[in-house]
């Protein structure tokens, strides 16, 4: 509606299909060039991922050709806790929900394209330190975070094409002490058409970083 530039979806959803996208991470398979790990592993049973998913209900909006908004309320606990298989349907005042919002701005610099996108969540349930010792009274934190995307085309082979290097880096932070991964960095590269034969099939190479109770692991 609103000559297109607005929608409305609402059901089960995974909330990778929506938010922390960046173009040139599309053919890594590793799941932290997805949703970053600071969300995706926060809450107490994640975020709304497959094969996890749970209720869901976003809307996007474009003001402008290079400006888009999304906005998500999603169920705080998708599935069952302790029933890894099967979907599990339920919602609970208890539980709360995890709201989150992101703004993407396409532009053009040199001749190439480029975008960049933050965005917020946030639960709305306090939950317990998850760094508690046993003798400390219980702690309750609430968990939120920030994240910020880049995609940017590096070279371009032919004008009118994608064909040609782009780039990208992700930063997400997350509050300490309600979450297992507290930072994560991702960046790396990806060529479209790199074989004269192949101009469909990508090359992509990419590193991730991420920070969990001051240790490091890649």
């Amino acid at each position: 509606f609103a000559r297109e530039r607005a929608s409305i979806l609402a059901g089960v959803h995974d909330i990778s299909q929506e938010f922390y996208l960046t173009e040139s991470t599309n053919s890594l398979i590793n799941s932290s060039f997805a949703v970053g790990p600071e969300l995706s592993r926060s809450g107490k049973n994640g975020a709304s991922i497959y094969p996890t998913t749970g209720l869901a209900v976003m809307g996007r909006v474009q003001p402008t050709q290079a400006l888009k908004l999304r906005a998500g309320i999603y169920d705080a606990v998708p599935g069952e806790l302790g029933e890894p298989k099967g979907t599990h349907l339920r919602l609970s005042k208890d539980e709360g929900y995890l709201g989150i919002a992101e703004a993407n701005y396409s532009y053009e610099a040199r001749h190439q394209k480029g975008n960049v996108g933050i965005g917020y969540w946030r639960y709305s349930r306090e939950q317990e330190h998850r760094l508690k010792k046993e003798d400390e009274p219980v702690q309750k934190v609430l968990s939120q975070g920030f994240y910020g995307l880049l995609n940017q085309k590096i070279y371009r082979e032919l004008e009118g094409t994608d064909l040609g290097l782009s780039g990208f880096i992700r930063v997400g932070v997350a509050t300490d002490g309600a979450n297992p991964i507290t930072e994560s960095l991702a960046t790396g590269f990806s060529y479209l058409g790199i074989l004269p034969s192949r101009l469909e099939d990508t090359a992509s190479i990419g590193i991730a970083i991420v920070r969990s109770g001051g240790a490091e692991f890649a």
